[in-house]
């Protein structure tokens, strides 16, 4: 046999072995961010094999592969890991659908998520207060710093307790200073808690935790904890605090407003 046709014969043996012909299969697609934006440097590989490809400018990507069923991983640096199972044809190229990534909070605690980005709620740690003489709670003192209009806001929890949660409604109270009946403070306490589960929005990974509420929420000041608004701290010691905000009050009537140049009580 002619050298030149051996060395054919064991290519065309090569491409048989890792490719299943000279003619790959493939499948494209593209990488998104949660606001619809594409996004770039995105490692895109075949789970159980060696092929893997960075997403462009446009967070394309084009990745050979085998005819049949697998599965493609997504993976980017402050970006939770996203899956996605995918049919390699056996011929030729396959489209597959849009992947997103949810961007990773800065540090753990919890979150609304709105217009794209996180707000942070403030995190407190539950004090033992004296409403009375012989009436202890655990209350907060500072008000919460993030409001929200919406009824139902999309909070989310990052790296923290995955069970037991809660979603406590806060009202206001006058505790004692010291052991002085009539030196008052005012504290926040917990006036009832709502049903409230959490479940994973950034499957299969599951670092990013929603809390879904079992009804909307009206205007008021709310805790997310894990017992801590009733003294349990086993699992987390602190209370992430926000509040919703009713909608806003329409203006009053035109002979109502002052005149320019009046003097105008302080709020």
């Amino acid at each position: 046999m002619p050298i030149d046709s051996f060395r054919r014969g064991i290519l065309a043996l090569g491409c048989s072995a890792l490719l299943a012909g000279c003619n790959p299969t493939y499948v494209s697609g593209r990488v998104l961010n949660t606001s619809g934006e594409t996004l770039p440097g995105v490692t895109v590989s075949l789970a159980g094999a060696d092929n893997e490809v960075l997403t462009g400018v446009l967070g394309e990507y084009r990745l050979q592969g085998t005819p049949g069923e697998h599965e493609l991983a997504f993976a980017k640096s402050g970006y939770a890991p996203a899956r996605l199972a995918i049919d390699f044809p056996g011929a030729g190229g396959a489209e597959a659908e849009p992947v997103t990534l949810w961007q990773l909070p800065s540090k753990a605690g919890v979150y609304i998520f709105e217009a794209g980005r996180y707000l942070e709620l403030a995190r407190e740690t539950p004090g033992v207060f004296v409403l009375a003489p012989g009436e202890k709670v655990h209350a907060i003192q500072r008000p919460p710093r993030l409001a929200t209009d919406a009824s139902n806001p999309f909070i989310v929890c990052y790296a923290t307790p995955r069970h037991d949660v809660r979603l406590s409604r806060l009202d206001q109270a006058d505790a004692m200073l010291g052991m002085n009946p009539e030196s008052k403070i005012p504290v926040w306490i917990a006036a009832g808690t709502m049903g409230a589960t959490l479940r994973s929005i950034d499957e299969p990974g599951g670092m990013l935790l929603r809390l879904d509420l079992d009804r909307p929420l009206e205007p008021g000041v709310y805790a997310v904890h894990w017992g801590a608004m009733d003294g349990r701290t086993t699992l987390d010691d602190r209370a992430f605090l926000f509040e919703v905000t009713g909608p806003m009050e329409p203006p009053g009537p035109l002979e109502s407003i002052e005149p320019e140049g009046a003097e105008m009580e302080a709020p």
